[in-house]
């Protein structure tokens, strides 16, 4: 669904796992850009376990496969 100037949101959904949690159906929004974006709200970081190291990571998993997404600071 286009929302305006380049900007959409993708019928797709993802799944978003961290270290203590899942969190299902989660949207994919545009516009595409070089790398990947993972933007989460305070409680969504507590529930994947995310809150005291954010470092860490998640895990995206959808149709096509996984793909471990990390803070750009601690990518080696």
């Amino acid at each position: 669904m286009v929302i305006s100037s380049g900007r959409f949101v993708a019928k797709q959904r993802l799944a978003l796992v961290g270290p203590k949690g899942r969190i299902d159906g989660v949207a994919i929004v545009g516009p595409i850009v070089e790398a990947t974006e993972v933007s989460l709200a305070e409680p969504d970081e507590e529930r994947l376990g995310l809150s005291q190291d954010p470092g860490r990571g998640v895990i995206l998993i959808g149709p096509a496969g996984e793909a471990k997404v990390v803070a750009p600071e601690t990518t080696e």
